[in-house]
């Protein structure tokens, strides 16, 4: 036992399978299996942990389809706690229990089929009574059963609509943490292939992927949570293994404090911290996100990161010069908004926070906020803004997107930046923002996520945001200083009038002399005459 782990555990004795071969079965145990799987009941083959998840699920199941249940069930399990065996005899079962039934199973990748599941299916199928045991064909990944039903097994990889199809009366979709279009998958393919099967339901289930921007952490699981469809089951519930490998396979992640350990062990949706962006977040997080009464002159900020289907995301921060912090105090993050609705929002959010603040300029007027916009290159959105809602934004000034972002993270650390508690989902894009996967390992972008993350666009515009303020203008006007008895203050100097003479227009002092005006010449054909 070591102090990476979570401290002593009970002792129990490592799950022992009941599975054993039908050809090693005694007649008495081969009686018993051919009723059990007559009925479709396999529960017996799962460890108890298992059974709790099967238990849940199948309860789940009873319950009303207008009840508000919904037709997912989520398993949010560590790795190698057993999900895909929960999984495939929930399929076997039904297709047992429903003849001439089809049902799905789909995972991220071709290969993970064929080097996990297919074996698994043999392990499973291994007591199956010879004359109720599926045909496999290994052509098209189909496993048919002697009442007509069928399991078809999915890889997304290679072509990303192979579930899509007929009708079919259940699916099993695996790891869907890693599925890069998960949201469309279930909603605009699977559930489709559900109408008209009342009965017909989906079995989600996955570690944690590695940002909970992902629509697995972002949507599925809460979702699930607030239906009441939802098990989550960590390492130490996999009773399979024993106490000693639990906190060896601990160990080797790193400890229960270590990122990898917590999100693929303890199902924690938390950024791994290889690809995560800004990993001094969580930490410096309690001390940056809070609220700060604005000075009465302060100069305000706006940037702006257009994009259509990405976010449109806008950030309003001012200088606090007393502090010399940059505080962020609101945002606006939404896909597909054209220039009339986007200029309306930041009109509202600019009168909302400063109506009425002065704005002291550079050359001593003063005028309405905000002192400076900035807003990333798109000239044909600026132009809109400009000329057709009088809002006006400059390019904003950027560095290389490494630099950019270690800078910003410094900031953060130093705790530069303080963040209003209303600006949540610029806390959730600093949380959850991770590097785009380059086959050279370099890093150039953020990656791209379906949902209200998109290419994490608030934390691009915090990037403008901290790059192109200047903390070491004052915002307060000469006058208005006031200085204390103990210090040293020179009054500027007063402003000098120039004279009348000065002012005005003055004849020469060869002209005040003269006696008679000064002669005037202008040439006529080939000589020069004088005129006056």
């Amino acid at each position: 036992m070591t102090p990476a782990t979570l401290g002593l555990m009970p002792w129990r004795p490592a799950w022992v399978s009941p599975v054993v071969p039908w050809d090693s079965c005694t007649p008495e145990r081969q009686a018993d299996l051919r009723e059990a799987w007559s009925e479709g009941s396999l529960r017996h083959q799962l460890t108890p942990n298992q059974k709790d998840i099967y238990d849940q699920l199948r309860a789940w199941e009873e319950r009303p389809y207008n009840g508000g249940r919904g037709r997912e069930f989520v398993l949010d399990c560590a790795r190698r706690f057993g999900k895909s065996v929960v999984g495939l005899i929930w399929l076997i079962e039904n297709c047992m229990r429903r003849p001439g039934s089809r049902h799905l199973y789909i995972g991220p990748r071709r290969n993970q089929i064929e080097d996990i599941q297919i074996p698994l299916m043999a392990d499973i199928l291994s007591e199956c009574p010879p004359e109720l045991r599926p045909k496999f064909h290994s052509q098209k990944h189909v496993y048919r059963f002697p009442n007509g039903s069928r399991i078809e097994l999915c890889g997304l990889d290679l072509n990303p609509n192979a579930s899509r199809g007929g009708k079919i009366d259940g699916a099993f979709l695996d790891e869907c943490g890693f599925f890069r279009r998960l949201t469309y998958l279930v909603k605009s393919v699977i559930k489709k292939q559900l109408m008209g099967r009342i009965w017909g339901n989906l079995l989600l289930a996955s570690t944690p992927p590695d940002t909970p921007a992902h629509p697995w952490s972002n949507e599925f699981v809460k979702r699930a949570i607030a239906r009441r469809a939802y098990v989550k089951k960590t390492i130490l519930q996999a009773d399979q293994y024993t106490v000693e490998e639990i906190e060896s396979f601990i160990e080797e992640d790193g400890g229960i404090t270590d990122p990898t350990c917590r999100r693929e062990s303890f199902c924690e949706h938390i950024a791994d911290a290889e690809k995560v962006c800004i990993p001094e977040y969580l930490i410096v997080a309690p001390k940056i996100v809070r609220a700060v009464e604005p000075p009465a002159w302060r100069h305000c900020y706006e940037t702006l990161d257009p994009g259509w289907s990405d976010m449109v995301a806008v950030l309003f921060g001012y200088v606090h010069f007393d502090l010399g912090k940059l505080i962020v105090e609101d945002e606006i993050c939404e896909a597909k908004m054209n220039s009339l609705r986007l200029a309306n929002a930041i009109e509202e959010k600019e009168t909302t926070l400063w109506k009425g603040v002065p704005c002291l300029r550079s050359s001593g007027k003063l005028t309405e906020q905000p002192y400076r916009r900035y807003s990333d290159r798109d000239p044909r959105l600026r132009g809109d803004l400009r000329e057709l809602h009088g809002l006006n934004f400059r390019n904003a000034e950027k560095d290389p997107i490494v630099q950019a972002v270690n800078n910003l993270r410094v900031a953060l650390t130093r705790e530069q930046i303080l963040i209003h508690p209303r600006c949540v989902q610029l806390q959730a894009h600093l949380e959850s923002a991770v590097w785009k996967d380059n086959a050279n390992g370099d890093r150039k972008a953020f990656a791209w996520t379906k949902g209200p993350f998109g290419h994490f666009d608030l934390l691009a515009c915090l990037l403008y945001l901290w790059r192109n303020v200047d903390l070491t203008r004052n915002p307060v006007p000469q006058q208005a200083i006031v200085v204390g008895a103990n210090q040293h203050y020179s009054p500027p100097a007063p402003e000098r009038k120039a004279s009348r003479w000065a002012s005005e227009r003055q004849p020469s002092a060869w002209l005040k002399s003269a006696s008679e005006p000064r002669a005037q010449w202008t040439r006529e054909g080939g000589r020069i005459v004088r005129t006056r």
